[in-house]
């Protein structure tokens, strides 16, 4: 069924909350159809899309995660996880859609610029099946049957960064795995359960000796 929606656009239209297209205004990807939203389309993808591309910015991803590791692992400090990838994947967003020349400044106020727009913004209480929202988290809970879960949509809806992220996370586990490991302050520790499963904890990023 939600393949069958997302491929038809004759029959099936987005169905955002007033206040949420007002924000989106008339000429966002999730406010128009067809054509227009084709033509869209090819504008927002041209600079993530196409071999060229990718190879380019596959080189920026390993060069941000390698850097972005060995910097956490040379933390005294404990770390909060997720929010330390978070960040990782976040300047990897920045540096292929606004260039290698932006600061690291700029890529935090940007950063925080979004956390504080996504707390108001009504589109996160949609009922969006991934991470982040609940109602993701709800239907985790269930016995959801194997191929039904579509993170990146499909149909015209399909994520134009989808190939840029599946790379970010193949470099990423990559270098993690073979070159790290996560050490919990209390591995019996708590678990939060909202927005997603995670332990309370936090962690040190420990570098592997060759």
């Amino acid at each position: 069924m939600c393949k069958r929606v997302l491929n038809d656009d004759e029959n099936f239209k987005q169905g955002y909350p007033k206040s949420t297209s007002e924000l989106l205004k008339n000429k966002a990807l999730s406010n128009v159809c067809s054509a227009e939203h084709k033509g869209l389309r090819e504008l927002v993808s041209s600079g993530i899309l196409g071999q060229k591309v990718l190879a380019t910015n596959l080189e920026i991803v390993e060069n941000i995660v390698i850097n972005s590791l060995d910097e956490l692992s040379r933390m005294k400090q404990p770390l909060q996880v997720f929010k330390e990838m978070e960040k990782i994947s976040f300047e990897t967003i920045v540096h292929i859609l606004m260039g290698s020349h932006t600061n690291s400044n700029n890529i935090a106020k940007l950063r925080e610029l979004f956390h504080q727009f996504s707390k108001c913004n009504p589109i996160y209480s949609l009922p969006i099946n991934f991470p982040g929202f609940s109602f993701h988290q709800g239907l985790k809970e269930n016995n959801a049957r194997a191929a039904t879960f579509l993170p990146f949509g499909a149909g015209t809806r399909l994520c134009p960064g989808n190939n840029i992220f599946k790379y970010e996370i193949s470099i990423f586990l990559h270098y993690f795995l073979l070159n790290y490991k996560l050490e919990l302050t209390s591995p019996e520790g708590p678990e939060a359960v909202f927005p997603f499963s995670q332990p309370k904890d936090l962690a040190k990023l420990i570098k592997l000796s060759k």
